[in-house]
């Protein structure tokens, strides 16, 4: 997800102020784009602004904006921001076997269908039977089972636990064994 900061910027007077740069700083640390840039805007006509693309855990931030600029104080705005954790969905089609071990596969994704770029545990059943735990890594489930079974169609279960970050998923499909 992301979210525009938008800073206002006027003097004691209430006068907009042109130029100087605001940074942004989340408990007390600058938050910083994918390569380790400061992020941070110039200030035109009294307004700044900036994109971030939320990497902050779940949970309720102290977000401070710094404002510095040649012939001003340092000054700083205080606010909060509460980052709540996002669903996540499994996706996997039913599985058909006539092995005695099959490797399983099926992707966990977000609200906008991409994968999940963190380790996510998984733990699935058949039949409301634990067959195995394993941990997804960036968004792929990828584990070979034991399917020896009779002829048949079984409940597959898949459950993704809940991370910092993402609430939890269940997906209920089949296994079939030929």
């Amino acid at each position: 997800d992301k979210i525009q900061f938008v800073i206002t910027a006027t003097d004691e007077r209430g006068n907009t102020i042109n130029g100087g740069t605001v940074i942004i700083k989340a408990n007390g640390v600058t938050l910083r784009d994918s390569n380790g840039k400061a992020l941070q805007a110039t200030v035109k006509n009294g307004i700044a602004i900036i994109d971030y693309n939320i990497t902050l855990g779940a949970r309720v931030h102290d977000i401070t904006a710094v404002y510095a600029y040649t012939g001003y104080n340092r000054i700083e705005a205080k606010s909060k921001l509460t980052v709540t954790k996002g669903e996540i969905f499994i996706r996997c089609n039913p599985i058909t076997t006539n092995k005695n071990t099959t490797l399983l596969t099926a992707t966990i994704v977000d609200k906008t269908k991409n994968k999940i770029p963190y380790d996510v545990d998984v733990g699935i059943k058949i039949d409301g039977a634990t067959l195995a735990k394993t941990t997804a890594k960036n968004g792929l489930i990828n584990i070979t089972v034991p399917t020896k079974y009779t002829k048949g169609t079984y409940t597959l279960v898949f459950t993704a636990g809940e991370t910092g970050a993402y609430k939890s998923d269940r997906l209920t499909t089949v296994l079939i064994k030929h």
